[in-house]
C-alpha cells in the first residue's frame, strides 16, 4: 500500500506541467545600488507575467545586455527606469507582449578602479567611489616627498592631460581643472621634481 502511494505521488509530480522559473525577488530598493548602469553591473530584468524574458544579466563592456529572445539592448549610462523602458520598447517592437511591465534593478556593481604610479608612497590599483576625484586617489596613494604635484598626468582612453594638483592642495583653485573627477580605468602618473617628462 505504501509503495502504491509513493508511486502515485511520483506520477503526479512527473506528470505535472513544467512551469517557467521566475527570478527570485530583488532585495528592497533601499539596499540596491543606484545610479546609471555601467559595464560590469549585474542587473535583474523582471517582465511581469513573462518569465521567459526575465533574469539576471551582466552589462557588457559596450553597455549592452544580451537577453534571450530579445537580443542585445543598450542600457549603459541609463538609470534603471529608462533601462526598463528600453527593454519594454524592444518587447513591443518584436510584438511579443501588448503592454509589457518591466522593472530593472541593479543587483551588484563591478568595482571601478584607477591606477596610480610614479612619485607616490603606495602605487598600484585603487578602487574608486562613485564620486571619486583626483584628490581622493592621490591622498590615498600618498605623494612622495620629491613629488612634483604641478606635473600630474591623467591618462584616460587615448588622451593625456596635465594637471596642476599643487594648486588644489595649496587652496589656490578648487575646480575640475586641478581636481578632476575620475573614471574607471584612469591612469595617474606623478612626476618626481627632478624627473624630465617624456
Amino acid at each position: 500500500m505504501r509503495t502504491l502511494a509513493c508511486l502515485c505521488v511520483l506520477a503526479a509530480v512527473v506528470g505535472a506541467p513544467a512551469r517557467a522559473q521566475e527570478p527570485p525577488p530583488a532585495p528592497p530598493a533601499a539596499e540596491l545600488p543606484s545610479g546609471p548602469l555601467r559595464p560590469g553591473d549585474l542587473v535583474r530584468v523582471s517582465v511581469d507575467g513573462a518569465p521567459r524574458y526575465s533574469g539576471d544579466f551582466r552589462v557588457e563592456a559596450d553597455g549592452n545586455v544580451a537577453i534571450p529572445r530579445l537580443g542585445r539592448i543598450g542600457v549603459g549610462g541609463l538609470l534603471p527606469g529608462p533601462a526598463a523602458d528600453a527593454v519594454a520598447a524592444r518587447i513591443l517592437m518584436l510584438q511579443l507582449l501588448k503592454r509589457p511591465d518591466v522593472v530593472v534593478s541593479i543587483l551588484s556593481r563591478r568595482a571601478r578602479e584607477a591606477f596610480v604610479g610614479g612619485a607616490v608612497a603606495r602605487p598600484g590599483r585603487v578602487t574608486l567611489r562613485d564620486d571619486a576625484r583626483l584628490s581622493d586617489l592621490l591622498e590615498e596613494a600618498g605623494p612622495a616627498a620629491g613629488a612634483d604635484l604641478a606635473r600630474v598626468k591623467l591618462l584616460r582612453g587615448g588622451t593625456e592631460r596635465s594637471v596642476d594638483y599643487r594648486a588644489w592642495r595649496a587652496g589656490r583653485a578648487d575646480d575640475a581643472s586641478v581636481n578632476p573627477p575620475l573614471e574607471d580605468g584612469d591612469r595617474v602618473y606623478v612626476f618626481a621634481s627632478d624627473q624630465p617628462e617624456g
